[in-house]
């Protein structure tokens, strides 16, 4: 997924595509979930720089799907970060809260909820009760 990130960073989205495409078919082919939910995720945000967010939303889905079987909360949570950008109002705010919170998101899953929270609610005025990650993901996988 290397060579697809620097891909996407260069705005070249059928580089990504290609790159992810081939990952994702090698980590099925192989049984490794955790590189095809990974994989997913990724397509999921090539898609939505392409502004086709059905695709997005089918890849995002299939990606927390494996997540839930998997029990991967770090990449899932990561994957909200993605489903967020379809979602608007409450909803987003819902998502990213629960990012933010979680202890099993990573540094940099963790900093993107933040920014995102900030530019959503500059004053930090918005208090939410905290949902169920597990609860989430399967609400929308």
């Amino acid at each position: 997924n290397g060579s697809a990130y620097l891909a996407y960073l260069r705005h070249d989205y059928s580089g990504a595509r290609s790159q992810l495409e081939r990952s994702l078919a090698t980590s099925a082919h192989l049984g490794h979930s955790h590189n095809e939910a990974s994989a997913l995720h990724h397509l999921g945000f090539v898609d939505l720089a392409e502004c086709d967010l059905g695709a997005a939303r089918d890849h995002f889905t299939r990606s927390l799907s494996i997540c839930r079987m998997s029990g991967a909360a770090p990449l899932a949570l990561a994957v909200l970060i993605g489903w967020a950008e379809l979602e608007a109002g409450f909803e987003k705010l819902a998502l990213l809260t629960l990012v933010d919170r979680d202890a099993r998101a990573t540094h940099h899953t963790r900093e993107t909820a933040r920014k995102q929270l900030r530019e959503l609610a500059p004053a930090g005025g918005v208090h939410l009760d905290v949902l169920d990650l597990w609860t989430v993901v399967s609400a929308v996988a």
